[in-house]
């Protein structure tokens, strides 16, 4: 009885780790990609994501910036702009803030 309870358990072990690396690639999202990049570019050639952009006078407006192999391809606003005071310092770096891709 004791061995067969430890050979079921083994048997479950193995299966659930089988079954885990095949879908290894679906839990780290590998297998995403666009159908609009060429094949021999990596996936990681075009990206998105959200940069906040503020102006001398501290108003701040969220856009979601898109770039393809470095090069900024679209920025689009997202959301409403909001108006910090006139004491409001951006914790960015200058560097920071300057980087689109």
């Amino acid at each position: 009885m004791k061995k067969t309870f430890i050979l079921l358990i083994a048997v479950f072990l193995l299966a659930f780790i089988i079954i885990l690396l095949i879908s290894m690639p679906f839990i780290t999202g590998m297998h995403s990609y666009s159908s609009n990049l060429n094949q021999n570019e990596p996936i990681w050639a075009e990206s998105t994501w959200t940069k906040a952009v503020c102006n001398e006078e501290n108003y701040c407006l969220d856009v979601l910036v898109t770039c393809k192999q470095g090069k900024v391809v679209n920025v689009k606003p997202i959301g409403k702009g909001v108006q910090f005071s006139k004491e409001w310092q951006d914790p960015r770096t200058e560097e920071f803030k300057a980087e689109w891709c």
